[in-house]
């Protein structure tokens, strides 16, 4: 039995589902937000980008682990225009495979700074501002090399054929 303390959005090696918000955060001029790192660090590998994603914790609707995602990751704010599709990956965890759902928001830049808590390591990334299409381009090389957690090129192109 799952203890109530428990978050039961995280995956782990006991609890093999694990839910996240993700942003495809929009500035004035149309380009997409995205972690770009040039070393490995932590999951990711060198030389790669990402969208934001951030788990919820219990308690927390989507709308505020969205935004909670935004201002951690990116010192972002942002207006939630959309929800536009989600994403189902697999990754391992002490040899026990979780699949993660990502709920994929897009979002329009309110204000950003340069604020960003450095001693997280997930947030040592440089914040690049990117074409769609260059992203979608990026993502899905990076899913050729890494496999499918590494290629969120899918939910770019709906976003660019359904929203844009």
């Amino acid at each position: 039995m799952a203890s109530n303390n428990r978050n039961y959005f995280s995956g782990s090696k006991d609890y093999p589902h694990h839910i996240s918000v993700g942003a495809i955060l929009l500035n004035d001029e149309g380009k997409v937000a995205c972690h770009y790192y040039e070393e490995q660090i932590r999951k990711y590998p060198s030389k790669f980008h990402t969208l934001m994603h951030e788990s919820i914790e219990l308690n927390e609707t989507l709308e505020e682990a969205l935004h909670r995602g935004l201002d951690e990751e990116f010192s972002a704010k942002a207006k939630i225009r959309e929800y536009v599709g989600s994403l189902v990956i697999n990754y391992n965890v002490e040899d026990s495979s979780i699949e993660k759902t990502v709920l994929y928001f897009l979002c329009d830049l309110v204000s950003i700074t340069d604020e960003r808590d450095l001693t997280d390591p997930e947030n040592q990334s440089e914040i690049k501002w990117m074409d769609i299409d260059k992203l979608v381009e990026i993502m899905k090389e990076q899913g050729k090399e890494h496999g499918l957690p590494a290629d969120e090129s899918k939910i770019l192109l709906d976003i660019k054929n359904n929203f844009l």
